[in-house]
């Protein structure tokens, strides 16, 4: 069993709005609970009547949990490799332990490439103080071909060259993929 973990995937402006949607719900999530909570000890219950049903508290608050629990994985998941008895899977993992993996078919897969794209990535919400604000970025995906180049599959993309290096290393070695230079023979 190897794995790689790679990382989230999302740019620095994007994991600031995830941090900003969790603490938003998070926020409402913890309030709906106390208050739950104090309605079902009955601290808010005034005479013959209750400011709010207990339920409505219990509801608001799974809602909230249910929110902020989709904004936590998406903050913690990160992406990665997995192999395990020579197959090869696509996987997300939380804190280091597998939580998801895709198997990938390497039927006819003989070659495995990396693509290198460079590029400037706006910033969408800063446009009004500074128009042209962006990030330089340089992606590397990692591709497995047929022997023609013709069938091509994007396995993972990553930020970092050392970690696509690895990974290249890493599928030459555990599934005798032959590393080629991207060339289509049609």
């Amino acid at each position: 069993m190897k794995k790689i973990i790679i990382g989230t995937g999302f740019y620095l402006h994007q994991k600031i709005i995830l941090i900003l949607l969790f603490i938003a719900f998070l926020i409402p999530t913890i309030i709906s609970f106390l208050s739950a909570i104090l309605l079902i000890l009955g601290l808010f219950i005034q005479k013959g009547s209750i400011l709010i049903k207990w339920y409505h508290g219990l509801l608001l608050f799974s809602i909230f949990l249910f929110l902020s629990s989709i904004f936590f994985y998406k903050l913690t998941a990160k992406k990665g490799i997995y192999i395990k008895d020579h197959k090869l899977y696509q996987a997300k993992f939380i804190f280091g332990k597998l939580i998801r993996k895709k198997n990938v078919d390497l039927t006819n897969k003989t070659d495995v490439s990396k693509l290198t794209f460079k590029g400037r990535y706006k910033f969408a919400w800063v446009s009004i103080a500074t128009p042209d604000a962006s990030q330089t970025i340089q992606r590397f995906e990692i591709h497995i071909f047929n022997e023609r180049h013709t069938d091509k599959f994007c396995l993972i993309e990553t930020f970092k060259e050392d970690i696509a290096e690895k990974i290249i290393k890493l599928l030459q070695e555990e599934l005798k993929l032959n590393y080629q230079s991207y060339n289509p023979r049609f």
